[in-house]
């Protein structure tokens, strides 16, 4: 059974001192504030497949009603991650605050990924965009879970921490196509 990741949050000061990049993988997810439900479900299923992500709706540390807050969180978020997770909707198109994350994110050299909603096209996707992953469905999402673990995705499903791309089950499935087709 795959051990559940953990929003950063829920460590304990002690766990939170001895993380380190090198032997934990952690993924920033970067959202737009109205797509908060489905960016949460898109970090349980990232938790689910035994890594850590850093989720802002978790962090009690920010006020939201200071910008150098929220951008002192962000770039803690950062800073503690080794991944970002783009949640790419049609909304997605009128924030200020994703591509900040993204600028910042590619000037720090994490890696970074696109994860396409239902809602929008890939050809909406704006230029800055389309130079980095885009993972256009479940089927990609998995296949990048696997890699961050270093594993296979059939590793993963059997022991419990993602389900397949085309299963009815999964959570996913009413925001992010199954397979791109």
């Amino acid at each position: 059974m795959v051990r559940r990741g953990r929003n950063y949050f829920s460590l304990n000061e002690s766990e939170q001192r001895t993380f380190s990049a090198s032997t934990h993988k952690r993924v920033f997810i970067s959202h737009k504030k109205e797509d908060r439900d489905v960016a949460k479900k898109v970090a349980d299923y990232i938790m689910d497949a035994g890594i850590d992500v850093y989720f802002d709706e978790y962090d009690t540390t920010i006020n939201r009603n200071d910008p150098k807050s929220v951008v002192a969180a962000i770039k803690r978020g950062m800073q503690l991650s080794t991944h970002l997770v783009v949640i790419f909707t049609n909304k997605t198109l009128s924030s200020t605050w994703v591509p900040w994350e993204i600028g910042y994110g590619d000037a720090t050299q994490t890696e970074i990924s696109i994860l396409k909603m239902n809602d929008i096209k890939k050809s909406q996707l704006p230029e800055y965009m389309q130079i980095v992953k885009v993972l256009l469905d479940i089927y990609d999402l998995n296949l990048f879970l696997a890699r961050v673990q270093n594993t296979t995705t059939e590793n993963l499903i059997s022991e419990g921490g993602i389900t397949a791309y085309n299963s009815q089950y999964n959570k996913l499935r009413d925001s992010v196509e199954s397979i791109a087709g």
